[in-house]
């Protein structure tokens, strides 16, 4: 294995220093060799995943051997993952680590997963959870700077400001919109941060982290936020393994807010844009509508919520949930267990602990008792969603039911109850079909509560009243008398299908295997659900739409374009409901959320 080398600053990023460089300046702890011995025995599991095994000795890894012969139920004629063995190791500091090597990749592929999203954001943090995702690559107080000590006293310098700012601003005109005149004195403190932040851009940069991977040969790092997670996801030659160990024990041990103010403002004024959009208001009211505890009801943070977060509380909730006991590393490729277990103690085990996992996510929503709709207008096409509590039926962590039902949702042409598309484009009543889970996961649940959500776009000028009507007429077709076991049967291999075809690319698969883990606590669920899925009968289908469809268990949210609420073709009435202006409404605001910091979860 060649070592490592990863600069530290601008200057030894030109004198290439090694590893030995990087762990003197973020790891303060050493891992002897006696430590690793001690507690790999115990800490360390393997999973044959295709075989249903599973084994405590990090040694049965040799003996074991790779399967051949077929899973139970194996369909020749589908596309089948190759046997997985999977291993994992829990390191003393709460990390864990997931392995799944795929013998021959030129490369590998590594999802850095956080067990926190934008659900765990108490008022006065609303937006923190996609600031630090902005921030997670941008490098470390000293990796990335020219000069860490100007960069501090500027950063001091700017946080004085903005707090002032914050303080003479209102809420409604917090970082100077277009049409707001400042007061003068406003007017000044905002020129004097402006000159200050062009100040700190000229001796820092963005991205350092992306920069050290793309010289390595790297697709990505990317970063993607939902409510329930944060990920970065990097692919990179099989050969640079012990590079990108390197990287991210230095990546996680340290957090840099060099590029806060910017970041802020950026989100800030794209959230301003996705406000005024009509798609963006349906959907997020259809959530605040379906969810009346849970924080997922909250509308997202709006641009002056997010102004109004500092840098200091944003550092702190980066403390709080992006610690070691909240994060798994998922790698898939061209890498073998054996490197990434030894990599993995030497280097991330080096983290120091910062405090146990948190929680789980109080309160739990209740059971829904009536049908809930919304209206929200401003398109110039009509658009119906319709969303359901999975939990109503029943649908729990790893239920193979939901992947097929989505895919018998999708799928226009199967079997007599398709009224949504005809034989003839011309005649057709909707252009888009879409079936979905909320929050969006693989089809492995979660402990949080989550939505099925249905919805169709409207072809040509098919009002949203015809278009809610057909919408209903087939939901409630499969709730009646069910779906055909033809029809059945090809949405049973087509939701196998995609599960293999997204467990066949390394990028996907080390996704796909920190999200089963992060939820199920198990990451060879994820197999478990390939090897359940032709098991979903048409029996099991109508018992589950009887119940999810139920209309005490349905939230309407009807975008009807040109159409007045309450139609003219006799279609079902809907009421208009508040758009989105930056406060969230009454009911749901903060509704179910922490109102502060959360209680026995602090920063050890």
């Amino acid at each position: 294995m060649v070592e490592a080398d990863v600069p530290l600053c601008y200057e030894c990023m030109n004198e290439k220093r090694g590893v030995r460089s990087i762990l003197r300046a973020h790891l303060p702890i050493i891992v002897t060799l006696s430590a690793f011995l001690a507690t790999t025995a115990g800490m360390s599991e393997r999973s044959l995943v295709a075989a249903g095994q599973s084994t405590d000795a990090p040694g049965a890894l040799s003996s074991a051997g790779s399967a051949s012969a077929p899973p139970a139920g194996h369909d020749e004629d589908s596309s089948t993952p190759a046997l997985l063995d999977i291993e994992t190791v829990h390191l003393s500091n709460g990390l864990t680590v997931i392995v799944a090597p795929q013998p021959g990749r030129p490369s590998f592929s590594a999802t850095i997963h956080y067990k926190v999203g934008a659900s765990r954001e108490w008022q006065g943090l609303l937006g923190a959870t996609e600031l630090v995702g902005k921030l997670l690559l941008d490098g470390s107080p000293t990796l990335g700077t020219r000069s860490p000590q100007r960069e501090k006293s500027l950063l001091y310098r700017l946080d004085r400001l903005d707090a002032e700012i914050r303080a003479r601003s209102s809420a409604d005109h917090a970082g100077a919109s277009p049409s707001f005149s400042p007061t003068p004195d406003l007017a000044r403190l905002l020129a004097t941060r402006d000159r200050l932040m062009t100040e700190l851009e000229r001796i820092s940069s963005a991205g350092v982290y992306s920069q050290l991977y793309r010289d390595r040969g790297a697709s990505g790092p990317t970063v993607h936020v939902s409510p329930t997670e944060v990920q970065v996801r990097v692919t990179l030659p099989a050969n640079q393994l012990s590079y990108f160990f390197a990287v991210e024990a230095a990546r996680i041990s340290s957090f840099s807010t060099r590029n806060f103010y910017l970041e802020r403002e950026a989100l800030a004024r794209s959230r301003a844009e996705s406000f005024s959009d009509p798609g963006f208001q349906l959907m997020q009211g259809l959530v605040a509508e379906a969810f009346h505890v849970h924080p997922f009801g909250r509308y997202r943070a709006d641009p002056d919520s997010i102004r109004g977060v500092g840098r200091a509380e944003l550092e702190y909730y980066h403390r709080l949930y992006f610690k070691p006991s909240q994060t798994i590393v998922a790698i898939a490729g061209g890498v073998t267990a054996q490197d990434v277990r030894r990599l993995s103690w030497r280097y991330l085990g080096a983290i120091p602990f910062r405090g146990g996992p948190a929680g789980r996510l109080e309160p739990v929503e209740p059971p829904q008792q009536g049908e809930r709709r919304l209206y929200v207008g401003g398109a110039d096409h009509a658009e119906v969603l319709l969303a359901f509590h999975l939990d109503a039926a029943g649908i729990g962590p790893g239920d193979p039911t939901l992947p097929v039902l989505v895919e018998l949702l999708q799928d226009p042409w199967l079997g007599t109850f398709s009224p949504l598309w005809l034989a003839q484009p011309a005649e057709r009543v909707a252009d888009r079909i879409v079936a979905t889970e909320y929050p969006p996961s693989p089809p492995l649940g979660a402990e949080y509560p989550s939505l099925l959500i249905v919805g169709a776009r409207a072809a040509g000028s098919t009002q949203a009243t015809r278009l809610e009507a057909a919408l209903r007429e087939r939901l409630a077709a499969l709730a009646v008398s069910g779906p055909g076991e033809d029809a059945v049967d090809a949405a049973r291999k087509r939701a196998r299908s995609a599960l293999a075809e997204s467990m066949a690319r390394a990028s996907v698969l080390s996704s796909l295997l920190a999200r089963a883990c992060a939820t199920t606590g198990r990451p060879e669920a994820l197999l478990g659900l390939y090897e359940a899925i032709p098991g979903v009968s048409a029996s099991r289908l109508l018992e589950v739409a009887k119940t999810l469809f139920a209309p005490t268990n349905t939230t309407v949210a009807v975008m009807a374009g040109q159409e007045r609420p309450g139609g003219t073709d006799g279609g079902p009435a809907v009421r208009p409901a508040p758009r989105p202006d930056g406060s969230p409404p009454p009911a749901r605001a903060g509704a179910g959320a922490e109102a502060h910091a959360p209680a026995g979860e602090g920063v050890q």
